[in-house]
């Protein structure tokens, strides 16, 4: 897997960019709904987006390692999530650090982690179904 600084940037920008609308989607919530949080408090929800985003502009490499097998691939790419995310979310307090609600964030984030996973298995399986139509075809 050849690496490139530039193709690392790019990632970790797409990684802000997609952040960038998030915390632009929930400053909008905040502002309809009349609520001034203090500037603290969203700088440091931004910073911790923004870690989270280049983590998963960057983690995509694995999916990239060509010796590792797809259960490989998925499965660290998961834990590694889970290790990153859930010390950024209690530090940024987007979770109380108490049994239950990590209980129910990580049930949560299981839950949206296998949305994404079924997503991208569907779309691949899909191209992998169109190509070999097209190759049939020719």
């Amino acid at each position: 897997m050849n690496v490139k600084v530039i193709d690392v940037l790019a990632r970790i920008m797409g990684g802000f960019g997609f952040t960038a609308i998030i915390t632009f989607v929930t400053l909008t919530a905040l502002l309809v709904n009349g609520i001034e949080p203090q500037l603290v408090d969203i700088w440091k929800k931004m910073l911790g987006s923004m870690i989270m985003g280049a983590f998963f502009g960057l983690a995509s490499y694995l999916f990239q390692v060509p010796h590792w097998s797809p259960l490989r691939q998925i499965a660290t790419h998961f834990s590694l999530s889970i290790i990153i995310f859930f010390p950024i979310a209690i530090w940024v307090e987007w979770l109380p650090a108490k049994p239950l609600p990590l209980l129910i964030g990580l049930l949560t984030f299981m839950a949206i982690y296998a949305c994404f996973w079924a997503s991208f298995a569907f779309y691949y399986r899909r191209e992998i179904k169109d190509l070999n139509n097209k190759i049939n075809d020719k």
